[in-house]
């Protein structure tokens, strides 16, 4: 929802970032402007500033909440720099970038350029004007490092000694003593502009119209390349959470600091476990072990999403998924059991040398109502909980190697699409006498 938002406002801003270009261009011809052309272009840059001004903001309170995020998640700050720094490393600081400083000493800890990080900005000739809306001066001029230390969210201009002048946004990440500053170098945008004014004032008289429409087009193309540079920092962002989340939840959790709980019914539960693995794992060299359950598990991780399936975890050798938290109930359960199959032919086309043969797995399916939720503070974690995942786990333990078992609740809704045959009742602790199936064939 973010960012279809930030999508549309992008959108109008460059739309009337376009018509104001060929308003300035082409009122021109009917006013016969000299002595407005001035204005229109003082007009122009301020639409522009203010465009930019509000990227700066949005790309700073982006970075800023996702070191927040996983701060609040637990992980060690060293580890959130190094990630903030995979997102900056490769910006155009020539055009815009961001940085990180840390208020306690002024230092550069992220910065696009490797060679600046551990630099105190405080020893460079760098002064800082707050503005409103990063356009109409409020103050005097003031050391950069002296408004980075005030802890504020504040926009402005930097001036260096040589008269050189950026946009920044400066925002404090909560509970550091961090501030992400986001800068937007002007002086192409002036440059642009002094040429444009000079165009304007020439072809004041004849040429107007002429140059109104591709003037309106560059401009719009222009701000669309800002548009692109300030969408891919945000998807990179966003990359980072849902290798952890799902998107929902991902999104959810962008928007809210409330708990993230819902309750599902006909949700199709499927645990698979490695035959054998406990014993090989102590036959196997660590390096041979972890880098065969790699490549298994990223089989599996592809399967689920073929299959539109959510992984829930993995527990040593022992994987963890589930279909209908979205979409049709009945396609889901078909789909965990193409996906199972599919698992079963996964984990014997991997070899593992020492294993004397092919590997295969034991495979329980149940389908029932569970709760999914994000819980804990560090390494946090989408789970299930419900009486459908405990029952799934222990119909995989009484399971067949090479099989999938399932339950009558599941193989009432599969029945149709595949060839089922009854176990008969198998005792299943905690449950008592079930009646479970094994998967066959498609019908």
């Amino acid at each position: 929802m973010n960012s279809i938002t930030s999508t549309k406002r992008s959108g109008r801003d460059s739309f009337r970032l376009a018509t104001l270009t060929f308003l300035a261009v082409g009122g021109i011809t009917t006013l016969v402007g000299l002595a407005i052309v001035p204005f229109i272009i003082r007009k122009m840059e301020t639409q522009y500033l203010t465009v930019q001004s509000d990227n700066n903001e949005q790309r700073a309170r982006s970075l800023a909440r996702f070191a927040e995020l996983r701060l609040k998640d637990g992980h060690q700050p060293g580890d959130v720099s190094a990630d903030l720094q995979a997102i900056l490393t490769g910006a155009d600081v020539n055009r815009g970038y961001s940085c990180i400083v840390d208020r306690a000493d002024s230092s550069l800890i992220c910065h696009p350029l490797a060679e600046a990080i551990g630099k105190s900005i405080a020893r460079k000739d760098i002064q800082f004007v707050s503005t409103e809306a990063g356009i109409t001066p409020r103050a005097t001029s003031e050391p950069w490092f002296e408004a980075i230390a005030r802890a504020e969210t504040e926009s402005g201009k930097l001036i260096t000694g040589t008269g050189k002048s950026e946009i920044v946004h400066m925002q404090p990440i909560k509970g550091t003593n961090w501030t992400v500053a986001t800068h937007e170098n002007t002086e192409t945008v002036e440059n642009a502009l002094a040429k444009l004014r000079a165009t304007l004032i020439l072809g004041s008289i004849g040429i107007g119209l002429l140059l109104a429409i591709p003037s309106s087009f560059a401009a719009r193309a222009v701000n669309r390349r800002h548009e692109r540079h300030l969408e891919n920092e945000r998807e990179r962002s966003d990359r980072l959470l849902l290798n952890i989340l799902p998107e929902p939840i991902a999104e959810r959790l962008k928007s809210s600091d409330g708990i993230i709980a819902d309750r599902h019914e006909d949700i199709t539960v499927l645990f698979a476990d490695i035959v054998g693995f406990t014993s090989l794992a102590a036959k196997t060299s660590a390096a041979d072990l972890v880098a065969w359950l790699n490549e298994v598990v990223s089989l599996i991780d592809d399967i689920c999403t073929r299959y539109d399936l959510e992984k829930i975890k993995t527990i040593g050798d022992a994987y963890m998924l589930c279909g209908g938290l979205s979409g049709d109930k009945q396609e889901a359960a078909e789909n965990v059991i193409k996906a199972g199959k599919d698992m079963l032919e996964a984990v014997q086309s991997v070899p593992l040398e020492c294993s004397g043969g092919k590997l295969n797995m034991r495979i329980g399916v149940h389908t029932g109502e569970l709760i999914a939720g994000v819980i804990g503070k560090r390494k946090i974690a989408y789970d299930v909980w419900g009486d459908v995942v405990n029952t799934a786990s222990r119909i995989e333990s009484s399971g067949i190697p090479g099989q999938i078992q399932i339950s009558s609740t599941t193989a009432d809704l599969v029945r149709e699409t595949f060839e089922l045959e009854s176990r008969g009742s198998i005792p299943i602790k905690g449950k008592g006498e079930m009646e479970l199936w094994l998967v066959r064939d498609s019908a």
